[in-house]
């Protein structure tokens, strides 16, 4: 046979020698193992699931259950901030009302010291009318020819 025909025949039957071989080995593990161990415990294989999904929905339960936990505290936290906040607020808003009482106080002040003011500039304002009044009274009375000519023509 010549090499080329030789190769070619390799490369026909190593197919269905590598196929053999490989039944072989299969065939050897099979009877090297015990026939329960091939086979599948579906009981186990069930339980083993069945475990296995309680895992997964256990482990998401307790994530879930931190989620919950980091929301809360949270929102705690943000209801103590809006507490500081009010807090704040309300005083500002005391101090605020305390400084327009003390405001409104020394605007009160000034203006009674205004009319006090006012009414003693009037008061002197009608004495001192009331001194003028007096004193052309006595200068009316103090001059004859006035009056004289004030009688003669009352006659």
């Amino acid at each position: 046979m010549s090499m080329s025909a030789q190769y070619f025949e390799a490369a026909r039957t190593a197919p269905e020698r590598w196929v053999a071989t490989l039944q072989n080995m299969a065939n050897e593990a099979q009877s090297a193992l015990p026939s329960r161990m091939i086979g599948v415990d579906t009981d186990q294989l069930s339980k083993q699931t069945h475990d296995g999904i309680d895992q997964i929905f256990d482990f998401w339960a307790k994530s879930m259950k931190v989620q919950r936990d980091i929301a809360r505290k949270i929102a705690d936290a943000n209801i103590e901030y809006l507490a500081a906040l009010q807090g704040q607020a309300l005083a500002v808003s005391q101090q605020a009302t305390e400084q327009v009482k003390e405001a409104t106080a020394q605007v009160a002040e000034v203006t009674r010291q205004a009319q006090d003011q006012v009414a003693e500039a009037a008061a002197k304002a009608e004495e001192s009318m009331a001194n003028a009044a007096n004193s052309a009274a006595r200068a009316a009375k103090s001059s004859p020819s006035r009056t004289s000519s004030a009688t003669s023509t009352d006659k």
